[in-house]
Formats: structure tokens, C-alpha cells, sequence
């Protein structure tokens, strides 16, 4: 009988997320590294795309992390959506991961304040 293999962790996995004020994300990664991001850029830009639909506060603070990623659920915002991966808004978690690592905020992370590294 062989041993099921553990699942590889990766430090950018995100564990939690709240929604802050000022549409700020605090985010705890895999690896209990932790970071505030500004995400005011993506959702009121130029070209917000789908992140016009979390310009109503009560929809952005409904962010959620599913499979280890950092989502907002279409559901709620639509009638008649279903409330699974292809049905979300999301963001990059290795994007945001590399700005913790470097503490150097980045063109897709520009407003970003780093509160744990290295786990402590």
C-alpha cells in the first residue's frame, strides 16, 4: 500500500484575506508571510474591465480566497450565477507574492505595504 503523496505548498498560495478599507486587501500567504495591497488601480483604472463590478464596496469586501487564490464570486453581483472558479473575479497571488519577496512594489502592485516577511 504506498502513502499518499503530501501536496507541494507554495509560499504564494494565499491562505486568508480580508477586505480593509480604501479597497485595500490584507493577504496571508502559505508560508504565513503577510502584506496590505491597494487595489484601488484595478477596479477604478482606465480600464477596470471586470473589476468595475467590486467599485460598489459591499461587493468588494466579499472577497474570499478559493483555491488559494484571491476571488470575488460573480454570483452574488449576478442573477443566476453559480458560485465556482469559472465564475469569479480573481488576482494573481504569485504577482503579489514577488512584491513581499523583493519589497519592491511592481507595475501590476504599485501601492503595497509589506507587514511580516519570512514568516515572522
Amino acid at each position: 500500500m504506498s502513502k499518499k503523496k503530501p501536496a507541494t505548498l507554495h509560499p504564494w498560495w494565499a491562505k486568508k484575506v480580508y477586505p480593509m478599507s480604501n479597497y485595500t486587501l490584507l493577504v496571508i500567504f502559505a508560508d504565513r508571510n503577510m502584506a496590505l495591497y491597494c487595489v484601488k488601480h484595478l477596479i477604478f483604472g482606465d480600464n477596470p474591465g471586470v473589476f468595475a463590478r467590486l467599485q460598489n464596496v459591499d461587493n468588494f469586501n466579499k472577497v474570499c480566497v478559493m483555491d488559494r487564490t484571491v476571488n470575488w464570486m460573480v454570483h452574488p453581483f449576478e442573477e443566476g450565477g453559480i458560485a465556482d472558479e469559472y465564475n469569479c473575479i480573481d488576482v494573481c497571488c504569485e504577482t503579489m507574492y514577488q512584491v513581499v519577496v523583493s519589497g519592491e512594489a511592481t507595475k501590476e502592485w504599485p501601492s503595497v505595504w509589506v507587514l511580516n516577511r519570512d514568516g515572522k
